[in-house]
């Protein structure tokens, strides 16, 4: 609960370990956006402001897939080939995975805020809610 009596949607929702969690893992996925760019941007041979012009618009896993394509086409080492290919394999991973956890509706047991869990909706043809928990 907020220390001032003051209602925090956050902290009366959420511990500050999984805020610090959350926080931890949204900043980990963005650097490793970051190296994603600059490993596309070495491919193209492209410097710093050409290569942003090519990914700043991207989504995660629109450079994970053009990642895969230049894998691809400029890559002939069928070893480097297949460990990247396998690399973005795992990225897409990450990347459901975060959105699962950044994207979700966080919702706290009225009897203790260390029982949170994190419900996921879709629509896909109907509404399905799943629940995952993420205890303290």
């Amino acid at each position: 609960m907020s220390d001032e009596g003051d209602f925090d949607p956050v902290s009366d929702a959420l511990t500050k370990e999984h805020i610090h969690a959350i926080g931890y893992l949204t900043a980990s996925c963005s650097m490793l956006e970051s190296i994603i760019n600059e490993i596309i941007w070495h491919i193209l041979g492209l410097d710093d402001k050409r290569g942003a012009a090519v990914t700043t618009h991207l989504t995660f896993q629109s450079r994970v897939t053009l990642l895969g394509a230049l894998s691809d086409a400029f890559i002939d080492d069928t070893v480097a080939k297949t460990n990247l290919d396998g690399c973005c394999q795992k990225l897409d991973t990450i990347r459901q995975q975060r959105n699962a956890i950044v994207h979700a509706d966080w919702i706290t047991s009225r009897r203790a805020i260390a029982d949170v869990a994190a419900a996921r909706k879709t629509s896909r043809h109907k509404i399905s809610t799943s629940i995952s928990r993420y205890p303290s």
